[in-house]
């Protein structure tokens, strides 16, 4: 197993609760595979789903009709005037990304969102026979994010975790942002590329995204294709693995330069460790990762009922292995 990925560590530049839409690659991964799937538990009452797919709705609705993706953010801006909406090229330019829509912020001293920023592709071409449903699902799922920060909940959990304390909830965010970015990319890509037909593979080779269909979703054979025997098999491999990603952290942010780890936040967690506190931090980062499963689990229950009204379905569909994979992840991490 190879973990080294976590060298990029996000104690630098803490953007609390940093979404993306991080569609599933197809370059090969150093890592061991891991996949889950199952009957999705989708939360069809969620307000934010409900905001958010309204809001894809109406978006797709407009540039069906002809209008341009400019014309059609001011749909956004009616609904969320607090964000500010950026071309992805900037972040491309300035973070060398590669997304469809990414979602970013900071929180201020009392623990409020600030500086709340929507990337979206703003580009006008149409690629293919999906670019508008793809751009409109990209939206959906990133102002599901931009709702769970914004309506206050991911702040109260945060400020909650750091017992009030913001140089304590930038630690936690830290440890939390980089050790879930392996959960979140590596083991994620490898989760669904198992559940996903050859079909659907090279629909993501020539779209870039998964284009949704029918597809039976089923726990059992899911985790028996994975050579896990049960759901518990399953999740004691997620904690072995949080457990090594944790002391991978801690090593390396007592070996980083001023580069990768903000000083402050290292003399915090030095000061931890002398007052052998560190095992203090490992449950709250965990909470922190268990609360970014739980918002992608939304975010992806977003995209996959907005893809099934695309579907004209009603079924269960491929992008709920998406929902699945991180539902169970959720339920591990909980163990």
């Amino acid at each position: 197993m190879q973990l080294s990925s976590i060298k990029n560590l996000s104690f630098n530049k803490i953007n609390f609760n940093t979404r993306k839409n991080n569609y599933v690659k197809l370059a090969p991964l150093a890592y061991d595979s891991v996949s889950f799937q199952g009957k999705p538990q989708i939360k069809t009452n969620s307000d934010n789903v409900r905001k958010a797919n309204n809001l894809g709705k109406r978006t797709l609705e407009q540039l069906q009709s002809g209008k341009t993706k400019q014309e059609t953010l001011a749909l956004l801006l009616e609904e969320c005037p607090e964000l500010s909406v950026k071309s992805i090229d900037e972040l491309q330019k300035t973070e060398g990304t590669s997304y469809y829509a990414f979602f970013t912020h900071k929180i201020s001293k009392d623990f409020a969102p600030v500086d709340s920023v929507l990337y979206l592709n703003l580009s006008e071409a149409k690629g293919n026979e999906h670019s508008d449903y793809f751009y409109a699902s990209d939206l959906a799922h990133e102002y599901t994010h931009a709702l769970q920060t914004l309506n206050g909940d991911n702040m109260v959990q945060i400020r909650d975790m750091s017992l009030n304390d913001k140089k304590m909830a930038e630690l936690i965010g830290g440890f939390g942002g980089s050790i879930f970015s392996y959960f979140d990319n590596a083991a994620q890509t490898q989760a669904i590329l198992k559940n996903l037909s050859g079909y659907d593979k090279s629909q993501i080779l020539k779209y870039g995204h998964v284009v949704p269909r029918k597809q039976d979703v089923d726990e059992k054979t899911f985790l028996k294709n994975l050579g896990y025997k049960n759901f518990g098999d399953y999740a004691k491999y997620v904690n072995n693995l949080f457990d090594k990603c944790f002391d991978l952290a801690c090593a390396q942010v007592e070996t980083s330069s001023a580069e990768n780890v903000l000083p402050e936040l290292k003399e915090l967690y030095l000061t931890l460790k002398a007052q052998g506190r560190i095992e203090e931090l490992r449950p709250i980062v965990k909470k922190y990762c268990i609360m970014q499963a739980q918002g992608e689990k939304e975010a992806y229950t977003t995209e996959a009922e907005f893809a099934r009204r695309y579907c004209t379905t009603k079924s269960s569909i491929n992008l709920d292995n998406f929902v699945m994979y991180y539902s169970l992840l959720e339920k591990a991490l909980e163990r």
